[in-house]
């Protein structure tokens, strides 16, 4: 037999192994690792609402209803207070007319400028409990950026969750999380919620 014959007979063994391997999986072998991949929590934190559906966390959401929530800068906005839900209020508007400077020919002359100003307004006490004074607006606006404070991630969840029942979080749940409840962080099954793992956690949800 010449070398050509033998390495078309070793080629021909090599293909049969590799279709039998192919027919296993196929037949087999596929679920395990699909199982195995979805339910890996580094996945989960890549998609809406995977933490939720790792940590089996729906109580208030049908399979696959979950969706994501605004962002605090998106709340913040005052463009956006109407879409602020039933319950809650973003403030009330009032134009005031402030001083400002202006040059004309090397002359300083005061003039009015006009803008749009907010009041009053829902406040986190109302909401939260306790004594904070301040509103939700005032920590959305002056909390938001690339690295918003607790307290805008928790008014976003919050406007989130009485906004939209597909939301990961009930405005309960928020709730427990702002008060420190073990177990509360969907992500910290069992422990006190810590607030640097509270807005990471938020910030995914949106």
């Amino acid at each position: 037999m010449s070398n050509q014959e033998l390495q078309i007979k070793d080629k021909t063994i090599e293909d049969v192994a590799v279709e039998k391997r192919r027919r296993f999986i196929k037949g087999a072998g596929i679920v395990a690792p699909v199982v195995l991949t979805l339910a890996s929590p580094s996945v989960f934190g890549d998609i809406p609402c995977g933490s939720e559906i790792c940590s089996g966390n729906q109580s208030q959401n049908t399979t696959g209803s979950c969706t994501s929530g605004l962002t605090e800068k998106t709340w913040a906005d005052p463009n956006n207070a109407d879409k602020w839900p039933s319950g809650y209020s973003y403030g009330t508007k009032s134009t005031l007319r402030l001083p400002a400077i202006a040059k004309d020919s090397a002359t300083v002359r005061s003039i009015g400028v006009t803008k749009a100003a907010y009041s009053g307004g829902t406040k986190f006490k109302d909401v939260f409990g306790g004594i904070d004074s301040t509103t939700l607006r005032e920590y959305l606006v002056s909390g938001s950026g690339s690295n918003p404070s607790l307290q805008a991630c928790l008014s976003a969840a919050l406007l989130n969750a009485a906004n939209s029942k597909s939301y990961p979080l009930t405005v309960a749940q928020v709730k427990a999380i702002q008060a420190g409840t073990p177990g509360s962080l969907p992500t910290k099954p069992g422990q006190v919620p810590d607030p640097i793992d509270v807005i990471a956690y938020l910030k995914s949800t949106w």
